[in-house]
């Protein structure tokens, strides 16, 4: 279609240009029967663009129209090209360099977990573990609350007798 409109566009421009070449001979003649012979080579052009004008529009509007497929495939040449480049031994020395790295990057943490995280951070746990302790000594010295007489483990009211279950147990 794309030769047909190329075809098109030149046959037009052609005869465009006889048609302005028939103009400046029109324009020229000096007898009735050049002008009139004229006149008639200039509707016969003017008929012809005419008619490829409408031809390029109707290649115009099917172009508009028209669907467009397009297949996308791999080439063989790439796989095989990727098949040609893989290399068991040099995977097994990647994967055994890669747990190595890995055990280093823990070894590292390590590392500095004891030589900046023990200085910073275990004072903070010291001090924070015996806050603890004393409190908890403080707590155990405090006397516990006298129980009140006739106050049960709801509230106040009378107490079931020793063998048997009261509504909150």
């Amino acid at each position: 279609m794309t030769a047909q409109v190329v075809d098109l566009n030149a046959r037009l421009d052609n005869r465009r240009a006889s048609e302005s070449s028939l103009r400046d001979i029109a324009a020229r003649a000096g007898t009735i029967s050049d002008v009139l012979a004229v006149q008639d080579k200039l509707t016969e052009v003017r008929d012809q663009i005419e008619r490829l004008t409408a031809q390029q529009n109707d290649l115009t509007g099917r172009a508009a129209l028209g669907t467009l497929q397009a297949i996308w495939e791999t080439p063989v040449v790439a796989v095989t090209e990727v098949q040609s480049g893989w290399d068991l031994g040099r995977e097994i020395d990647h994967a055994a360099a890669q747990t190595v790295q890995a055990g280093q990057t823990v070894a590292s943490f390590l590392v500095w977990l004891v030589v900046v995280g023990v200085p910073v951070i275990g004072p903070i746990l010291l001090i924070t573990l015996v806050v603890v302790v004393l409190l908890r000594r403080w707590i155990a010295r405090i006397p516990p609350r006298p129980e009140h007489p006739g106050w049960g483990p709801i509230g106040p009211g009378p107490r079931p007798p020793a063998g048997e279950a009261g509504p909150g147990a």
